[in-house]
């Protein structure tokens, strides 16, 4: 049995991975598994050296294994960073985006950023998205460094930062987005 974080030991024994909750405190599960290594080497162990900066923040790795043994029930929010959205999404498997869905549906947060977002939006067909967002995505190879536009957010204050464009999605959304949906960033082309 090959286990990402030993989520699980040989006799089946679910370990605890997150502390428990906390006031002030933010359990984020880091995708890492399949497809989420991007093309500029800000992968899964970055992301959550970013986010370890941050006290309010218990950042940990997470892999399929880890999802379908369980780990969400620990933590407060998913993270699904860039990379491949196919291979994200096949990494999960059906019963792993299920877990995703449920866990976001019970109230758990979502980040997805560039694959994570594709991830996280209506399939077209030929794909398996989770469908958490209600718009129709395409893509863009565009590479260059561009504004970054933050809105007033859990993530900070509005502000403006200079910002590598490396691809990523185009969202056209279906219908009003309700309140579920914040829309942190934007990059301002």
């Amino acid at each position: 049995m090959q286990l990402h974080l030993k989520m699980t030991d040989e006799g089946g024994d679910k370990l605890q991975l997150f502390p428990a909750a906390r006031a002030g405190m933010i359990r984020v599960a880091v995708y890492d598994g399949p497809g989420a290594q991007n093309g500029i080497g800000r992968g899964p162990a970055w992301l959550r050296a970013r986010l370890a900066r941050d006290p309010g923040m218990h950042p940990e790795l997470v892999g399929p294994n880890e999802i379908l043994n369980g780990v969400l029930d620990q933590a407060d929010v998913l993270v699904i960073g860039g990379g491949k959205a196919t291979p994200q999404s096949e990494g999960l498997g059906k019963e792993g985006r299920e877990r995703v869905v449920k866990f976001v549906k019970n109230g758990g947060g979502f980040v997805g950023i560039c694959a994570g977002a594709y991830l996280a939006s209506n399939s077209s067909g030929k794909w398996n998205h989770l469908e958490l967002l209600p718009v129709e995505t395409k893509g863009t190879d565009l590479g260059c460094k561009t504004p970054l536009v933050w809105s007033e957010s859990p993530a900070g204050t509005a502000r403006v930062e200079s910002a590598d464009l490396n691809g990523g999605p185009i969202f056209n959304l279906m219908e009003p987005v309700s309140n579920s949906v914040q829309v942190w960033a934007r990059f301002q082309r």
